[in-house]
């Protein structure tokens, strides 16, 4: 591998189009200073994928990755994408792969039971074996693998990185102008994809209950079950109680003008909507599953409920909006919690580090 300059890192990205997720993970990263130490190229790993090998894509990938000619292949997630790519990297003669754990394709409650199987007995594991270095992106992921922690591959917990602010335009006018709201209205949010796994009928539950007739609920996201969530919902719709505001590139202001951030997913490894909520320092309520509890701290900055529990999420925002001086404290400990332990500086220097380390 060449060494003239500085080291070449090839990124697999997957969904490029994506709002959230791995994308934003490994864009954030590439840049952050680390482009001043690293030349990065992505390649983009997307399209129907199946468990029989599509050996045009394979093949595509080993050419990208030969004309890069890169000192260090990262490669996000153990899906089949994460396969494939550690697949045509070894395949193309480059052994120095890390692979970074965002979430097992055993967790899914999308996928067929065979499919699980298969993916976790025979596809991860051989995705395992290809890298030469591993990390997850939370405490729980790192639990859940077996034998992964006492494996010499392993390189520890390297959380996402807590994205920057935008600056967004003062002149601009505001989400509550735009949905005809006022000061005294009580903004919950939820950014995410509107799906079953993300817990969204528990929050509409939740929300349907509340007795406080200024609490709003922003959704901001879209998914394929969103058309039905809006028609079970349409009264609340009507009355101005629930508002699907769908894939959003302002989030920032959104999250600043909220009062409460909302995420009853029913399984998670270290959510990037969670961290944009630290950034501006909202209290949140989450599920007490994955990585959500090493981002909220029960009863410090915001609260930890059971999944699959509409009236615990009910309760855990009642106690938050019932309390100005609560959620003055717990919007404090977020902004404190998203400096000490997830800020851009103290994540990318574990990446370099560990960057280092692979060149060695």
């Amino acid at each position: 591998m060449s060494r003239v300059g500085k080291p070449k890192v090839l990124i697999f990205v997957y969904n490029p189009e994506s709002i959230g997720g791995p994308t934003v993970s490994m864009r954030l990263m590439m840049n952050s200073w680390l482009k001043d130490h690293y030349e990065f190229k992505e390649i983009q790993v997307n399209g129907r994928f199946g468990l029989f090998p599509r050996l045009n894509l394979i093949s595509r990938l080993i050419l990208d990755i030969r004309s890069f000619n890169p000192d260090i292949i990262h490669i996000s997630g153990l899906q089949l994408q994460g396969f494939y790519s550690v697949l045509a990297s070894r395949l193309a003669g480059y052994r120095n792969i890390i692979l970074t754990i965002r979430g097992k394709s055993t967790d899914s409650l999308e996928i067929s039971f065979v499919k699980k199987m298969m993916m976790g007995y025979i596809i991860e594991p051989i995705t395992l074996f290809m890298s030469k270095y591993v990390t997850t992106v939370c405490i729980d992921m790192s639990n859940r693998i077996h034998g992964l922690k006492k494996s010499p591959k392993f390189a520890g917990v390297i959380h996402n990185a807590m994205p920057q602010l935008n600056q967004d335009n003062p002149d601009s006018h505001t989400i509550r102008t735009e949905l005809g709201l006022n000061e005294k209205d009580l903004l919950l949010v939820y950014s995410g994809r509107i799906v079953m796994e993300k817990g969204i009928s528990y929050l509409l539950e939740a929300s349907r209950a509340l007795k406080d007739s200024r609490i709003r609920l922003l959704l901001c996201g879209d998914g394929k079950d969103i058309d039905a969530y809006m028609k079970n919902y349409q009264p609340e719709i009507q009355a101005g109680k629930i508002f699907f505001l769908l894939r959003r590139k302002d989030i920032f202001a959104i999250l600043k003008e909220s009062d409460l951030f909302v995420f009853p997913t029913l399984h998670e490894n270290l959510s990037n909507s969670l961290l944009e909520a630290l950034a501006v320092g909202l209290p949140i309520i989450a599920t007490n599953v994955g990585g959500n509890p090493e981002i909220v701290t029960d009863g410090v900055n915001g609260w930890l409920v059971p999944a699959k529990d509409s009236q615990a999420l009910q309760e855990a925002i009642e106690k938050i909006i019932q309390d100005p001086e609560l959620a003055k404290k717990m919007r404090k400990e977020s902004l404190r919690i998203g400096t000490e332990h997830f800020s851009q500086r103290l994540v990318y220097q574990k990446i370099d580090e560990l960057y280092q380390k692979s060149l060695r």
